[in-house]
């Protein structure tokens, strides 16, 4: 592997770096076309959906990670299913699927939906606690004698209850690193945030519900990344920018748009003006409609699909169907999409000395461009790693001054690189200061033989891979990158020697 990326190293004038031959590796690696699994990004796997549904062909031990960049599992169910009975929690609903995910190092993503096409997706017994609720008939809107049912959105007894609920929910998975995001599932049908086929709400009275909502969500749950559906604001003209949706960016809550495809052209999504201006801060959630209900030639073309992640600015993409056949007859379209889904960073150029002696500064320069269509939100630090024959650290050094978050998405034309030069000091010097006795000693000079005694972390001379990563400020890898060879998210890009 180390052969391949040396095959574009050639040797350079390099006045500093006067020691050695004056020699400077250039390495210029090539994007692998792999799918990535990333922090804030990846593809979702439908696993509760309107019932069980999709997980059903799911076996116990399969998290998908067959499927290229699969890293989420979402479970959408009723709160009737998790608090059957007021206080008493069915948590391993959510759990059971996702830890499938986590022991392989996936997240999971939930919302908890409050009317659905299916009896009692509010637990009875809030209704029975005097809530307030209508009843309504699919498609025909409120009726008394209603097949359906759900609680008035802003009822004090209704937000009472969901508001327990909801820090029971938040005790448990509040700011775990495990969970991708949250949707604000507590309104509208499907909890998608529409009433049109249900109770039939005024824009007036659903944009005043909606603000409680996300208010109590964001109250209950301050740590973790919340996202609710376009469809709240009640608005497919997209003219302005929806009250709603300020509202929501206000309070740092995301966008997700449930609705892609499910139209005919060119009326395929409607909001991705909206999208746009949530993913300059926030990574934007795509969901298509039920794959088997919209693959009829029109409303589901491979560009179509590829389009809709560009258009929208997607950091997550739903699998919303079967999901062997959907990979089977989506696989090309869906390695497209992997090629700009979320962030991607390449690395087009490195230049490094191939010679540098131990404890002195020496400047690493490479050249970074991000061809997602998304930031890297959370932001990485650039590392430079030594590596020994057996692929051990033997030395770390961070970037400090770098951060991916500086890489801008590429959208629309030319790629955007970004240059960081990296001051590095690869290993000790003998100078480095001790106390022996309470004494201040400075070189090894004035305490002979002490350093030789020293449990002092340090690098012997000789000759080492030289490995790239983005991470931790502390160097720990946590950014996977489209380069071959890497092991736990370290890159080799070429050789150095270290002399002493």
């Amino acid at each position: 592997m180390i052969a391949f990326l040396l095959a574009g190293v050639f040797a350079a004038s390099n006045p500093a770096n006067p020691f050695r031959g004056d020699e400077t590796a250039v390495v210029r690696p090539v994007d692998d076309g792999r799918a990535l699994c990333n922090p804030d990004m990846g593809w979702v796997m439908h696993y509760y959906d309107n019932g069980a549904k999709y997980g059903t062909t799911i076996t116990p031990g399969d998290s998908l990670d067959w499927y290229p960049g699969c890293n989420v599992v979402y479970l959408r169910l009723p709160w009737s299913w998790i608090e059957p009975e007021e206080g008493k929690y069915n948590w391993n609903a959510i759990d059971t699927p996702a830890q499938r995910w986590i022991e392989r190092g996936g997240q999971v993503a939930f919302r908890v939906t409050v009317s659905e096409t299916m009896k009692d997706a509010t637990p009875a017994w809030v209704a029975k606690a005097g809530a307030k609720i209508i009843r309504w008939n699919w498609k025909e809107g409120p009726n008394p004698d209603g097949k359906f049912w759900e609680c008035v959105p802003d009822d004090p007894i209704f937000l009472e209850k969901y508001g327990n609920f909801l820090k029971a929910l938040a005790a448990r998975y509040d700011g775990r690193r495990e969970l991708a995001f949250v949707d604000i599932g507590s309104f509208g049908m499907w909890g998608e945030g529409h009433t049109y086929f249900s109770s039939r709400l005024s824009f007036e009275k659903t944009l005043e519900a909606v603000k409680a909502h996300m208010d109590l969500w964001r109250r209950c749950l301050p740590k973790t990344y919340l996202v609710i559906s376009d469809d709240v604001a009640m608005d497919n003209e997209c003219k302005t920018d929806a009250p709603a949706m300020k509202y929501a960016r206000k309070l740092g809550i995301g966008f997700r748009d449930d609705s892609i495809m499910c139209n005919y052209p060119p009326e395929s999504w409607f909001h991705a003006g909206w999208a746009q201006e949530f993913a300059k801060e926030t990574p934007v959630v795509i969901e298509t409609g039920h794959y088997n209900l919209l693959d009829d030639g029109r409303r589901w073309t491979e560009e179509l699909f590829v389009k809709s992640a560009i258009d929208n600015r997607a950091s997550y993409m739903s699998i919303h169907g079967w999901p062997e056949k959907f990979l089977k007859l989506n696989r090309r379209a869906i390695e497209r999409i992997n090629r700009i889904l979320g962030y991607r960073l390449e690395l087009r150029r490195v230049e490094y000395p191939e010679a540098v002696r131990l404890g002195e500064p020496v400047t690493i320069v490479s050249d970074w461009s991000n061809v997602g269509v998304a930031p890297c939100y959370r932001g990485a630090t650039l590392c430079w790693t030594l590596l020994d024959a057996k692929g051990e650290v033997v030395w770390t050094v961070t970037d400090e001054k770098s951060n991916a978050r500086a890489l801008p998405p590429r959208v629309e034309g030319p790629d955007k690189t970004v240059r960081f030069s990296s001051t590095c000091h690869f290993g000790l010097t003998d100078t480095i200061p001790v106390i022996n006795d309470g004494v201040l000693v400075r070189a090894k000079k004035e305490l002979p033989g002490a350093f030789d005694d020293l449990k002092v972390p340090t690098l012997r001379p000789g000759t080492y891979t030289l490995a790239v990563s983005f991470g931790t400020p502390q160097g720990t890898p946590e950014i996977a990158l489209p380069l071959a060879g890497g092991a736990g998210r370290r890159y080799p890009v070429g050789r150095i020697t270290v002399e002493d």
